[in-house]
């Protein structure tokens, strides 16, 4: 029960932003957790392994705390688990979340194999997923230049009602990033607004900073535009002077 108090304690910290309690709770559930003796968890509790859990979820922690690499190395930990255990869920998750850790990284190209790995495991075993694909699929696009197509990949994603609530903030600041790149810096604010409020409502902050970022980088370029709306309408609105005069 102590490694479920964890499993549970590092969850909860991490969907509502607290970072540091996540990672302490994930690495007390590594230290606990032993196959042997908790392989029938996965049956029992959530559905899915606790250690593999503890591992992405605790790489998640750490990149917030800003340690990519160690982030990535428990990452690709909870995936030699996956690969070892003959629990497809447990392994799909573990896909997920390390596929998501490596779009945090700018690194889309990893993070679309693993991708293209969770669908085929999903069409042979007719599972289900925890995670929306086509909102890390969206986010893959914003990093691979194609911020016009992920705009419209993301708001499409965003619309569908069967999407993953827990996923909303995450789409929503990607969405945010892509208009944000095409320089549409009113609906990047709006964008970050609905997350924010979405945080508010749900009480969902993992990626809360985020979305302030966007709402912080979007203010000032919207004013600096609506500044120089105003002096363009001034320079136009004022006598012109011809070259015969002077």
């Amino acid at each position: 029960m102590r490694l479920q108090a964890h499993h549970s304690g590092w969850a909860t910290c991490l969907f509502a932003g607290e970072r540091a309690a996540a990672l302490e709770h994930s690495a007390a559930g590594r230290r606990l957790y032993d196959v042997n003796r908790h392989y029938h968890h996965r049956q029992i509790y959530g559905g899915h392994d606790p250690g593999m859990c503890a591992h992405y979820l605790g790489a998640h922690a750490l990149w917030t705390l800003g340690c990519p690499d160690r982030a990535m190395a428990l990452g690709k930990e909870a995936l030699a688990m996956g690969e070892r255990m003959a629990h497809p869920f447990s392994y799909g998750l573990a896909l997920q979340y390390t596929a998501m850790l490596h779009l945090d990284r700018c690194e889309p190209e990893p993070a679309l194999k693993l991708l293209d790995t969770v669908e085929a495991l999903v069409a042979e075993h007719r599972m289900g997923l925890v995670l929306d694909l086509a909102l890390l699929r969206g986010a893959a696009l914003v990093l691979q230049g194609a911020a016009e197509q992920a705009a419209v990949h993301l708001r499409e994603a965003l619309r569908d009602p069967a999407a993953a609530p827990r996923l909303r903030c995450y789409g929503l600041a990607k969405l945010g990033e892509a208009l944000t790149r095409q320089g549409d810096s009113a609906g990047a604010l709006a964008v970050a607004e609905d997350g924010l409020t979405t945080v508010v409502e749900t009480g969902h902050r993992q990626w809360m900073a985020e979305l302030w970022r966007l709402k912080g980088s979007a203010c000032p370029a919207l004013i600096g535009c609506k500044r120089a709306r105003r002096l363009s309408r001034r320079h136009c609105a004022s006598p012109r002077v011809g070259r015969e005069s002077l």
